[in-house]
Protein backbone atom coordinates (compact mmCIF):
# COMPACT_ATOMS: atom_id res chain seq x y z
CA UNK A 1 0.00 0.00 0.00
CA UNK A 2 1.29 3.10 -0.84
CA UNK A 3 1.22 6.16 1.90
CA UNK A 4 1.66 9.69 1.33
CA UNK A 5 2.12 11.62 4.88
CA UNK A 6 1.10 15.56 4.62
CA UNK A 7 2.47 17.92 7.43
CA UNK A 8 0.56 21.04 7.42
CA UNK A 9 3.01 23.22 9.62
CA UNK A 10 1.17 25.96 11.68
CA UNK A 11 -1.76 24.69 11.67
CA UNK A 12 -4.01 23.53 15.06
CA UNK A 13 -6.52 21.12 14.96
CA UNK A 14 -9.59 23.83 16.24
CA UNK A 15 -9.05 25.19 12.39
CA UNK A 16 -10.97 22.36 10.59
CA UNK A 17 -14.41 21.90 10.31
CA UNK A 18 -14.41 18.19 11.70
CA UNK A 19 -12.47 19.33 14.71
CA UNK A 20 -15.26 22.18 15.23
CA UNK A 21 -14.66 24.77 13.03
CA UNK A 22 -18.15 26.80 11.67
CA UNK A 23 -16.37 29.67 9.53
CA UNK A 24 -13.13 28.74 7.97
CA UNK A 25 -14.16 27.91 3.95
CA UNK A 26 -11.85 24.45 4.10
CA UNK A 27 -13.78 22.17 1.67
CA UNK A 28 -11.07 20.20 0.89
CA UNK A 29 -9.67 19.26 4.39
CA UNK A 30 -13.57 18.81 5.29
CA UNK A 31 -13.93 16.29 2.59
CA UNK A 32 -10.91 14.33 3.42
CA UNK A 33 -11.93 14.02 7.03
CA UNK A 34 -15.82 12.85 6.14
CA UNK A 35 -14.16 9.97 3.81
CA UNK A 36 -11.53 9.28 6.30
CA UNK A 37 -10.42 8.55 10.28
CA UNK A 38 -10.58 11.38 12.41
CA UNK A 39 -8.78 10.81 15.67
CA UNK A 40 -10.09 13.48 18.10
CA UNK A 41 -6.63 13.80 20.63
CA UNK A 42 -3.66 14.06 18.92
CA UNK A 43 -1.22 15.85 20.63
CA UNK A 44 2.25 17.22 20.21
CA UNK A 45 4.81 15.49 22.40
CA UNK A 46 7.12 18.73 22.51
CA UNK A 47 6.55 22.21 22.06
CA UNK A 48 9.10 22.99 19.46
CA UNK A 49 7.16 20.76 17.15
CA UNK A 50 10.00 18.48 16.35
CA UNK A 51 9.53 17.18 13.09
CA UNK A 52 9.25 13.13 13.12
CA UNK A 53 10.50 10.82 10.42
CA UNK A 54 7.69 9.17 9.23
CA UNK A 55 8.11 5.53 7.00
CA UNK A 56 6.76 7.17 4.17
CA UNK A 57 7.26 9.82 1.35
CA UNK A 58 6.60 13.42 3.35
CA UNK A 59 4.90 16.69 1.94
CA UNK A 60 5.47 19.91 4.12
CA UNK A 61 2.74 22.65 3.75
CA UNK A 62 4.35 26.07 4.69
CA UNK A 63 2.13 28.09 4.00
CA UNK A 64 0.93 28.93 7.25
CA UNK A 65 4.06 29.96 8.53
CA UNK A 66 4.99 33.95 8.52
CA UNK A 67 5.17 36.19 6.91
CA UNK A 68 1.83 35.27 4.82
CA UNK A 69 0.86 35.71 1.57
CA UNK A 70 -2.87 36.65 2.12
CA UNK A 71 -4.80 36.47 -1.19
CA UNK A 72 -6.64 39.93 -0.28
CA UNK A 73 -10.21 39.00 -2.07
CA UNK A 74 -10.08 36.00 0.38
CA UNK A 75 -9.18 38.41 3.60
CA UNK A 76 -11.86 41.07 1.99
CA UNK A 77 -14.72 38.47 2.29
CA UNK A 78 -13.90 37.59 5.78
CA UNK A 79 -13.26 40.78 6.71
CA UNK A 80 -16.80 42.46 5.37
CA UNK A 81 -18.50 43.13 8.44
CA UNK A 82 -15.56 43.96 10.69
CA UNK A 83 -13.28 47.13 11.32
CA UNK A 84 -10.52 44.94 9.99
CA UNK A 85 -9.51 46.31 6.68
CA UNK A 86 -5.65 45.45 6.28
CA UNK A 87 -4.71 42.17 6.04
CA UNK A 88 -1.94 40.73 8.59
CA UNK A 89 1.65 39.12 6.82
CA UNK A 90 3.80 39.66 10.16
CA UNK A 91 1.72 38.69 13.12
CA UNK A 92 2.77 40.32 16.12
CA UNK A 93 1.15 41.03 19.63
CA UNK A 94 -1.87 43.29 20.41
CA UNK A 95 -3.76 44.75 23.10
CA UNK A 96 -6.25 42.24 24.35
CA UNK A 97 -9.38 45.06 24.07
CA UNK A 98 -7.81 45.55 20.09
CA UNK A 99 -10.93 43.97 18.62
CA UNK A 100 -9.67 45.16 15.01
CA UNK A 101 -6.39 43.55 15.27
CA UNK A 102 -7.83 40.37 16.66
CA UNK A 103 -10.42 39.94 13.81
CA UNK A 104 -7.61 41.30 11.28
CA UNK A 105 -4.96 38.66 12.36
CA UNK A 106 -7.59 35.64 12.43
CA UNK A 107 -9.16 36.94 9.23
CA UNK A 108 -5.31 36.91 6.96
CA UNK A 109 -4.81 33.47 8.87
CA UNK A 110 -8.12 31.95 7.65
CA UNK A 111 -7.48 33.57 4.68
CA UNK A 112 -4.25 31.93 4.11
CA UNK A 113 -5.66 28.63 4.82
CA UNK A 114 -8.48 28.76 2.66
CA UNK A 115 -5.79 29.49 0.24
CA UNK A 116 -3.94 26.58 1.15
CA UNK A 117 -6.90 24.20 1.52
CA UNK A 118 -7.20 24.67 -2.27
CA UNK A 119 -3.44 23.63 -2.65
CA UNK A 120 -3.98 20.72 -0.28
CA UNK A 121 -7.46 19.66 -2.77
CA UNK A 122 -4.68 19.32 -5.53
CA UNK A 123 -2.52 17.23 -3.64
CA UNK A 124 -4.72 14.75 -2.28
CA UNK A 125 -6.75 14.73 -5.97
CA UNK A 126 -3.19 13.11 -6.73
CA UNK A 127 -3.22 10.77 -4.35
CA UNK A 128 -6.66 9.72 -5.41
CA UNK A 129 -5.64 9.53 -8.92
CA UNK A 130 -2.71 6.96 -7.96
CA UNK A 131 -4.09 5.39 -5.24
CA UNK A 132 -2.21 6.54 -2.40
CA UNK A 133 -3.54 6.37 1.13
CA UNK A 134 -3.02 10.05 2.90
CA UNK A 135 -1.74 11.02 6.20
CA UNK A 136 -2.66 14.22 7.47
CA UNK A 137 -1.19 16.05 10.37
CA UNK A 138 1.09 18.76 11.81
CA UNK A 139 3.82 19.96 13.19
CA UNK A 140 2.42 22.77 15.63
CA UNK A 141 -0.56 25.34 15.62
CA UNK A 142 0.11 28.93 15.68
CA UNK A 143 -1.46 30.53 18.37
CA UNK A 144 -3.53 33.88 17.34
CA UNK A 145 -4.13 36.03 21.10
CA UNK A 146 -5.27 33.22 22.50
CA UNK A 147 -4.28 33.05 26.12
CA UNK A 148 -1.91 36.27 25.43
CA UNK A 149 0.63 35.08 22.98
CA UNK A 150 0.91 35.02 19.40
CA UNK A 151 2.76 32.59 17.43
CA UNK A 152 4.52 29.38 18.76
CA UNK A 153 7.68 31.05 20.36
CA UNK A 154 7.54 31.16 24.07
CA UNK A 155 3.54 29.54 24.09
CA UNK A 156 2.65 27.46 26.92
CA UNK A 157 1.31 24.12 25.81
CA UNK A 158 -2.34 25.28 25.84
CA UNK A 159 -4.53 23.42 22.98
CA UNK A 160 -4.15 26.19 19.98
CA UNK A 161 -0.26 25.08 20.00
CA UNK A 162 -0.29 21.35 20.26
CA UNK A 163 -3.62 20.02 19.73
CA UNK A 164 -2.89 18.82 15.81
CA UNK A 165 -5.12 17.52 12.95
CA UNK A 166 -4.35 13.46 12.46
CA UNK A 167 -6.55 11.76 9.58
CA UNK A 168 -5.80 8.94 7.84
CA UNK A 169 -7.73 8.46 4.50
CA UNK A 170 -7.72 5.16 2.35
CA UNK A 171 -8.71 4.88 -1.44
CA UNK A 172 -10.98 1.73 -1.00
CA UNK A 173 -12.85 3.58 1.95
CA UNK A 174 -11.74 1.54 4.78
CA UNK A 175 -13.14 3.46 8.22
CA UNK A 176 -14.22 5.89 6.33
CA UNK A 177 -16.53 8.20 9.16
CA UNK A 178 -14.45 6.98 12.17
CA UNK A 179 -13.80 9.10 14.99
CA UNK A 180 -10.97 7.88 17.51
CA UNK A 181 -11.34 9.36 20.78
CA UNK A 182 -8.21 8.45 22.59
CA UNK A 183 -4.95 10.45 23.04
CA UNK A 184 -2.32 9.90 19.97
CA UNK A 185 1.25 11.03 19.41
CA UNK A 186 3.13 12.10 16.48
CA UNK A 187 6.71 10.13 17.96
CA UNK A 188 4.34 6.79 18.37
CA UNK A 189 2.35 7.56 15.49
CA UNK A 190 5.96 7.85 13.01
CA UNK A 191 7.29 4.63 14.23
CA UNK A 192 3.85 2.77 14.03
CA UNK A 193 3.74 4.03 10.10
CA UNK A 194 4.64 1.17 7.90
CA UNK A 195 4.24 -1.24 10.41
CA UNK A 196 1.74 -3.84 10.10
CA UNK A 197 3.46 -6.59 12.27
CA UNK A 198 1.37 -5.49 15.20
CA UNK A 199 -1.39 -7.29 14.68
CA UNK A 200 -1.04 -10.37 16.48
CA UNK A 201 -4.59 -11.91 16.23
CA UNK A 202 -5.20 -14.94 14.45
CA UNK A 203 -8.66 -13.60 13.01
CA UNK A 204 -7.33 -10.56 11.81
CA UNK A 205 -4.49 -12.28 9.72
CA UNK A 206 -6.34 -12.12 6.63
CA UNK A 207 -7.56 -8.48 7.10
CA UNK A 208 -6.64 -6.07 3.84
CA UNK A 209 -3.31 -3.80 4.25
CA UNK A 210 -4.89 -1.19 4.82
CA UNK A 211 -7.22 -2.11 7.71
CA UNK A 212 -4.00 -3.21 9.34
CA UNK A 213 -2.51 -0.11 9.06
CA UNK A 214 -5.81 1.35 10.41
CA UNK A 215 -5.59 -1.26 13.18
CA UNK A 216 -1.79 -0.27 13.89
CA UNK A 217 -2.56 3.57 14.15
CA UNK A 218 -5.62 2.99 15.84
CA UNK A 219 -4.32 1.09 18.48
CA UNK A 220 -1.87 3.99 19.52
CA UNK A 221 -5.21 5.99 20.95
CA UNK A 222 -4.26 5.76 24.61
CA UNK A 223 -5.89 7.73 27.76
CA UNK A 224 -2.94 10.50 28.36
CA UNK A 225 -1.11 12.71 26.22
CA UNK A 226 2.46 14.44 27.24
CA UNK A 227 3.85 17.26 26.19
CA UNK A 228 7.50 18.24 27.06
CA UNK A 229 9.80 21.11 26.24
CA UNK A 230 12.77 20.39 23.49
CA UNK A 231 14.80 19.83 26.71
CA UNK A 232 12.44 16.94 27.88
CA UNK A 233 10.89 19.05 30.76
CA UNK A 234 7.01 18.66 31.11
CA UNK A 235 5.15 21.02 29.78
CA UNK A 236 1.25 19.57 29.87
CA UNK A 237 -0.30 16.51 31.12
CA UNK A 238 -3.78 15.42 29.67
CA UNK A 239 -6.27 13.26 30.31
CA UNK A 240 -9.56 12.65 29.37
CA UNK A 241 -11.37 14.55 32.39
CA UNK A 242 -8.71 17.26 32.96
CA UNK A 243 -5.58 19.12 31.56
CA UNK A 244 -2.78 20.49 33.19
CA UNK A 245 0.19 22.54 32.51
CA UNK A 246 2.94 22.42 34.92
CA UNK A 247 6.17 23.96 35.28
CA UNK A 248 9.35 22.76 36.72
CA UNK A 249 10.43 24.20 40.37
CA UNK A 250 13.99 26.10 40.56
CA UNK A 251 15.57 22.64 41.13
CA UNK A 252 14.15 20.90 37.96
CA UNK A 253 13.41 17.95 39.25
CA UNK A 254 9.51 19.44 41.01
CA UNK A 255 7.01 19.72 39.10
CA UNK A 256 4.23 22.75 39.75
CA UNK A 257 0.55 22.99 38.05
CA UNK A 258 0.49 26.21 36.99
CA UNK A 259 -3.26 26.21 35.27
CA UNK A 260 -5.66 23.30 35.67
CA UNK A 261 -9.00 22.89 33.32
CA UNK A 262 -11.67 20.63 33.35
CA UNK A 263 -12.40 18.49 30.22
CA UNK A 264 -14.27 18.41 27.61
CA UNK A 265 -16.59 20.96 28.55
CA UNK A 266 -13.48 23.55 29.10
CA UNK A 267 -12.10 22.97 25.36
CA UNK A 268 -10.85 26.22 25.49
CA UNK A 269 -8.99 26.44 28.88
CA UNK A 270 -10.43 29.24 29.95
CA UNK A 271 -11.35 28.48 33.49
CA UNK A 272 -8.29 27.54 35.76
CA UNK A 273 -9.21 25.37 38.38
CA UNK A 274 -6.02 24.58 39.68
CA UNK A 275 -6.20 26.47 43.20
CA UNK A 276 -9.91 24.91 43.45
CA UNK A 277 -8.69 21.93 43.47
CA UNK A 278 -5.20 21.59 44.21
CA UNK A 279 -5.79 17.64 44.92
CA UNK A 280 -6.44 17.04 41.64
CA UNK A 281 -3.32 18.77 40.43
CA UNK A 282 -0.69 16.93 42.35
CA UNK A 283 -2.96 13.74 41.54
CA UNK A 284 -1.69 14.41 37.76
CA UNK A 285 2.38 15.72 38.89
CA UNK A 286 2.46 12.11 41.21
CA UNK A 287 1.85 10.29 38.40
CA UNK A 288 3.95 12.16 35.94
CA UNK A 289 5.48 14.73 36.39
CA UNK A 290 8.53 12.40 38.15
CA UNK A 291 9.03 10.24 34.91
CA UNK A 292 12.30 11.48 33.30
CA UNK A 293 12.53 8.89 30.53
CA UNK A 294 11.20 10.45 27.48
CA UNK A 295 11.80 7.52 25.31
CA UNK A 296 9.12 5.62 27.69
CA UNK A 297 6.50 8.31 27.42
CA UNK A 298 5.87 7.37 23.47
CA UNK A 299 6.11 3.76 23.55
Amino acid sequence: MKLAVAVVRSLAARWIGAYGNEWVATPHLDRLAAEGVVFERHFADRTDGQSESYAAPVVRFDDLVPPWTVPVEVFDTYAEDSEAREPVREPAPFAPDDLAAWDALHFSYAAVLTRLDAKLGRFFDECRANGSAVLLTADLGFPLGEHGHVGPAGSPAHAELVHLPLILWFPDGTGAGERVDGFTQPAALARAIGRTNLIKDEEEKNLSEESKVLATVRSLAGPHALTRAADGTLRAVRTAEWTALVSAANNESEWVCEHLYRMPEDAGEANDLAARHPEIADELIQRFGRRDDYSSLID
